[in-house]
């Protein structure tokens, strides 16, 4: 397992994704050079035709701003026709350079850290596993993609995918949705039961009277922490935890929450679209986005550990 980024970015094979990267920036270049051109002459052609048809013998100045004000509404839906048009020209390569992506390298980010990993990026994780979280109790519309399953060690289970939960009252009208969550969800094995349930939420979203106060002021900051069995809360956040989670969460700005039920954790990070593609006009793979990516799993695999060895050494 390579833990330093660098490392791990030098040693990726970039062939197929070269290619792609390539042939995009090739396209992207003639697409922008006919691009304005092309909305420049329809836009003159429909302004001419609308002063043939108004049967004007000449035009001066006057007349044309005139005539083109009065074209306004109908050059703009041209416009946009032409525009989205070319988008669908450019998403075409954008698609295959995102599929590439995730085989060559979202692939190997999650092998770096999981054995037997299965990465299905059409795979949805089952609303079911979602639900054992115990989170929102109003949300009616569930999304999810990006299936990603694995075992740590050869032997803890580890399922995560990006999910999207949604709430609407009002009907089936999208404009009308309040999106609950939108990030990554993991669901990892940790192997003994706490016959506890252990909530770190964030800050100032557990009521004081069922809060457990810990011992560091820093984490107290970011975090409130519910235990049905405060001794067992103690015993596992550990110091080392708590700076695992306060590093995390100061480093990148995520916004996270966790739930350990019995023998199971559960990690949400609010991070919206995760392990997506994004294109750099400089270097055929955008370093700066696998990094984050590759941070992410790394923070999840981290706790992961640290949390089965603690409940391992923890007596309960």
């Amino acid at each position: 397992m390579e833990r330093n980024f660098d490392s791990f970015f030098n040693s990726l094979q970039e062939e197929q994704l070269k290619k792609i990267w390539e042939a995009k920036k090739i396209e992207n270049s003639k697409i922008r050079k006919i691009e304005i051109p092309i909305i420049i002459i329809v836009n003159i052609l429909i302004v001419y035709f609308s002063i043939k048809d108004n049967d004007r013998s000449y035009i001066n100045f006057l007349n044309f701003i005139s005539i083109f004000f009065s074209e306004i509404p109908t050059l703009f839906i041209v416009d946009v026709f032409i525009l989205v048009f070319f988008s669908i020209i450019y998403t075409k390569k954008d698609n295959m350079y995102n599929k590439i992506f995730k085989e060559k390298v979202m692939y190997k980010i999650f092998e770096n850290f999981l054995n037997d990993v299965e990465y299905v990026p059409k795979k949805q994780m089952p609303k079911s596993i979602y639900k054992e979280g115990k989170y929102e109790k109003y949300e009616n519309k569930y999304y999810s993609d990006d299936y990603v399953e694995g075992k740590i060690d050869d032997k803890y289970l580890i399922k995560m995918a990006e999910i999207t939960t949604k709430y609407n009252n009002k009907g089936n009208n999208p404009k009308d949705d309040v999106t609950i969550f939108s990030g990554l969800f993991a669901k990892i094995d940790i192997g003994k039961s706490i016959n506890n349930e252990l909530r770190i939420e964030l800050n100032k979203t557990i009521q004081n009277n069922k809060r457990l106060e810990m011992d560091s002021e820093e984490f107290e900051e970011y975090f409130d922490v519910f235990s049905t069995n405060k001794i067992i809360g103690m015993q596992i956040l550990t110091h080392d935890i708590m700076d695992l989670l306060v590093n995390f969460r100061n480093q990148y700005k995520i916004l996270f929450d966790i739930l350990i039920i019995n023998d199971s954790m559960y990690i949400r990070l609010h991070v919206g679209n995760m392990f997506e593609a994004e294109l750099s006009s400089d270097s055929v793979i955008n370093k700066r986005i696998v990094e984050r990516y590759f941070y992410i799993v790394n923070f999840i695999y981290s706790l992961s550990k640290k949390m089965i060895q603690t409940v391992e050494e923890t007596e309960i």
